[in-house]
């Protein structure tokens, strides 16, 4: 498994958040499927986690918000981001780490929790929820779903499938250990769980444009109030 402080050496320097097609097209259809997920809040207040070098700033909409945070660890990103949003209000900072004394319309992030070990999750969670107000919406979007990980090495849901499978499944493998690998796989009750101590209820949907992948919608439901 690629340890968090490779994935930060990793994306040290990267100025390309690495979706699968670097271009206007995909940065629109992502986004479009991306929105369904907020789509019945008009968020005039934004904090996004891993907001990389901001390809899908626009699209998202975040830009017509008054009030935009993006956190990346990443400065090389952060300047791209910036040179193209000068007005942007950008943070160079630890995702799972980041709280300030205040609350959102809309926590944000996407491909993003992959990155994060259990323990970093959860402080995640933690933050969030001190962020959020009853009428706030937590989206976790595009996180890598255990239970397709073979399906997903073999190639079966990657357009592959004309590869051999069990070489498909040791080439990708191989990959996947490399520092370019995916990161942490997590199943739908990891954040059952999550939820349930944080006083939130988590709604669950499915990616369609990376289809081993699946979105968390999350608000809160006791304020105020944890679990054991």
């Amino acid at each position: 498994m690629v340890t968090v402080a490779r994935w930060q050496a990793y994306w040290e320097d990267k100025s390309q958040a690495g979706f699968r097609y670097e271009n206007e097209d995909h940065y629109q259809r992502c986004a479009a499927e991306l929105r369904v997920l907020f789509h019945q809040l008009a968020p005039q207040s934004v904090l996004e986690i891993g907001c990389g070098n901001g390809a899908l700033y626009e699209y998202l909409g975040f830009k017509q918000s008054k009030d935009y945070h993006g956190v990346d660890f990443s400065q090389s990103m952060l300047n791209v981001f910036q040179a193209h949003y000068p007005t942007a209000n950008l943070i160079c900072a630890d995702g799972a780490a980041y709280r300030v004394e205040r609350t959102y319309d809309l926590i944000f992030s996407n491909g993003v929790l992959q990155h994060f070990d259990r323990k970093m999750l959860e402080q995640h969670f933690e933050n969030a929820r001190a962020m959020m107000t009853p009428d706030s919406l937590f989206v976790c979007a595009s996180i890598p779903w255990k239970a397709l990980w073979y399906r997903y090495l073999s190639g079966e849901l990657t357009g592959e499938a004309h590869v051999h499978r069990l070489r498909g499944v040791i080439l990708r493998a191989m990959r996947a250990c490399s520092i370019d690998g995916m990161g942490y796989w997590y199943e739908h009750d990891d954040f059952k769980r999550l939820a349930t101590r944080m006083g939130m209820t988590a709604s669950f949907h499915g990616c369609i444009y990376y289809p081993y992948r699946f979105h968390v919608v999350l608000q809160l439901r006791q304020p105020g109030r944890l679990t054991a």
